[in-house]
């Protein structure tokens, strides 16, 4: 056996392996859009319920996605943008080996229509999106915060494990209908940055301030 033909077999060999992972996956594909058209660096998660296991994407300037995952059952899904769109969440999608499972997602809005209501966070978002580089740092070293920030709703919100005396008081707050929350009297909420909106940090060596979109 020449060394050509014992190189082409073991590469063969080793090759084989891999074609079979990969004769099992299949692809889910489509557009994101909403009342306004495509929506660019949309995330969009295929979650399988069986494994846990969640293949995310984003979606690219003209709302296009595609997702290469094995064969099998998924829930796919994409987060709220801010105010402006509800959660989707579409599930028992069953993706074949070797196909193409085909999705268009159209989002609803999530603010009612509000023109205006979040659109500079959607902007902030697309002009933003993929910027990388060092984190900017103070004269003595430490994380500058100083800039516009971008907050957006936990993509993947899970239901929080509340111990009986927390769970005791949001069954109070809900049945008042949170009455008592700091803005209902105009005051701020908590600092972090939790709402999606628009802030702004402004930090100096002995203060730092949070300006937000939603402060009075």
């Amino acid at each position: 056996m020449t060394r050509s033909v014992l190189v082409l077999l073991v590469a063969a060999a080793l090759a084989a392996p891999v074609a079979a992972t990969q004769s099992n996956r299949g692809t889910i594909s489509g557009t994101v859009t909403d009342p306004g058209g495509p929506v660019a660096t949309a995330d969009v998660e295929a979650k399988n319920p069986a494994t846990g296991t969640v293949y995310p994407t984003t979606t690219d300037k003209a709302g296009r996605f595609s997702l290469s995952v094995p064969a099998g059952t998924y829930e796919v899904s994409v987060p709220p943008l801010g105010f402006r769109t509800a959660r989707f969440a579409r599930q028992d999608q069953v993706v074949e080996a070797g196909k193409t499972l085909s999705m268009d997602i159209r989002l609803l809005l999530g603010n009612l229509g509000v023109v205006g209501d979040d659109a500079a966070f959607v902007a902030i978002r697309n002009r933003n999106a993929g910027v990388k580089g060092r984190l900017p740092r103070t004269a003595g070293g430490r994380p500058d915060l100083s800039g516009m920030w971008s907050a957006n709703v936990d993509p993947k919100p899970e239901p929080a494990a509340l111990l009986p005396w927390a769970q005791a008081i949001l069954k109070e707050r809900q049945a008042n209908l949170f009455r008592d929350i700091p803005s209902s009297a105009c005051l701020p909420d908590d600092p972090t940055m939790a709402t999606p909106l628009p802030y702004k940090i402004i930090q100096t060596p002995t203060l730092l301030v949070f300006l937000s979109e939603g402060e009075p």
